[in-house]
């Protein structure tokens, strides 16, 4: 558990922007916290490359669509914020 929470440096992309870590909020009754109705995929980062993300991002959607979880973003949207 991080105690302290200036650690949080660096950004994160959150709701189609990049923000600041230690402003990424999620609110407490979030139906994704509590029923776990998310997807989500790993990444591994080797030298500054994704590796395969078009591959996982690829499996994102098809794991989103097989919950009927509508992603707000293009798959180039994603794939960019990934790059950067």
């Amino acid at each position: 558990m991080i105690k302290n929470y200036e650690a949080l440096r660096g950004v994160i992309w959150f709701n189609g922007r990049f923000v600041k870590a230690i402003n990424a909020k999620l609110h407490v009754l979030s139906h994704g916290l509590h029923f776990a109705s998310v997807t989500f995929e790993g990444i591994r980062v080797y030298k500054r490359a994704a590796f395969k993300l078009e591959d996982h991002i690829d499996r994102l959607f098809k794991s989103s669509s097989m919950l009927q979880i509508k992603i707000p973003f293009s798959k180039k949207k994603i794939l960019d914020a990934c790059n950067d």
